[in-house]
């Protein structure tokens, strides 16, 4: 009997536990990898954040550039003129 029972334990570990675990692992690895890849990702714009925030203390002409660009700022005197495109 306790021999029997060790059979079916056995069986039911192989047939459902060991596959059910190899699925499971694979959904890990690919998890792994997608939030790995993620990682990298936001690695590389931390960076290329870090060298935008570097070139805007040290470089004073890259500064007012931006400034004007992308805020619009003006030195005293001027005036901007912007045209629209027409579509």
């Amino acid at each position: 009997m306790a021999l029997l029972a060790l059979l079916v334990l056995t069986g039911y570990t192989a047939f459902y536990l060991i596959p059910s675990t190899n699925r499971e692992r694979a959904f890990l690895e690919q998890k792994l990898e997608e939030t790995q890849a993620m990682v990298g990702n936001t690695q590389e714009q931390i960076e290329l954040k870090r060298a935008f925030l570097h070139k805007l203390n040290t470089d004073p002409e890259f500064l007012e550039r931006v400034a004007r660009e992308k805020l619009s700022y003006i030195k005293a005197g001027e005036h901007i003129i912007r045209f629209e495109e027409e579509e």
